[in-house]
């Protein structure tokens, strides 16, 4: 019984409440909008749907700070936890970068004038990012990032190799060491991209049947 209270708890803490919030932060957002701009709550859903592909630059953005975006693999998780745990990492890096850039010395005038607003219009627009579309992205990544979901849970490793104007591939054990040349062609290595792409073209989907 206590380990069964312990699951629940656990499932209420990471799941329920993260997904609660998530949810609440949206309806918020629409009723926000809807007083300020007196529009129908339905606006932020439209808005984020003609926004879908430069809400997706704006992640290609955020990871400039990241030599490898795709490694916060959170960004694509179904658990609004880990969710919202990598969503203020992706936002929260950049910031603490362009931070250290400006304690460091021999910067001139100029580039400080011209620079530090530049900074403080991205720690901004990071804030509106995670308050205005992280939210509503995790309902579109908990479809678009499902294959990349499976991708990751899958132990299945497919090489390929380009030789003149033959393209050879083979599939390898997951024991088998990466060979020295080609590349790993299971897609296993750029799960945000693709979860990215995917919400790109569902939002696009949506909106060209919104436009009829």
């Amino acid at each position: 019984m206590g380990a069964q209270t312990f699951s629940f708890k656990r499932l209420l803490r990471e799941f329920v409440l993260p997904f609660l919030a998530l949810a609440a932060i949206c309806v918020v957002n629409s009723l926000i909008i809807q007083d300020v701009f007196s529009v129908s709550p339905r606006r932020y859903l439209d808005w984020y749907v003609e926004a879908g592909p430069f809400i997706g630059i704006a992640v290609v953005a955020f990871g400039a700070a990241w030599k490898e975006l795709d490694s916060n693999t959170g960004l694509v998780s179904a658990n609004p936890g880990t969710y919202i745990i990598a969503c203020s990492k992706l936002a929260g890096l950049p910031m603490f970068a362009f931070g250290g850039h400006l304690k460091t010395k021999g910067h001139n005038l100029w580039d400080l004038l011209a620079g530090v607003p530049l900074f403080a219009v991205f720690i901004v627009a990071s804030f509106a990012w995670l308050v205005l579309i992280a939210p509503l992205q995790y309902f579109l990544f908990l479809v678009c990032a499902a294959p990349s979901r499976i991708i990751l849970r899958s132990n299945y490793r497919l090489h390929a190799q380009i030789e003149g104007r033959m393209l050879y591939y083979s599939e390898l054990r997951p024991e088998t060491p990466e060979p020295t040349t080609g590349w790993d062609a299971s897609m296993r290595g750029k799960p945000v991209t693709m979860a990215n792409g995917f919400g790109v073209a569902l939002l696009f989907l949506i909106g060209y049947l919104q436009s009829d």
